[in-house]
């Protein structure tokens, strides 16, 4: 039968967005320059038009 609930039991302690977000820890640098990449989007629905849409955004060839 189905349990929604079983991967909840493998997290040893509670996990919270809030602290995620206040304390984020050490997070890759983003780069702005420079790195522009040509990208191919497999599928048309509305997960690969958003992805396209946004790496157009941030000045990739898609």
């Amino acid at each position: 039968m189905f349990n929604p609930y079983r991967h909840t039991q493998e997290l040893e302690k509670p996990f919270s967005f809030e602290r995620l977000y206040r304390h984020p820890g050490s997070l890759s640098p983003y780069d702005q320059g420079g790195t522009r990449k040509r990208i191919g989007i497999i599928g048309g629905g509305i997960a690969g038009l958003v992805s396209a849409y946004e790496l157009s955004q941030l000045n990739h060839q898609v």
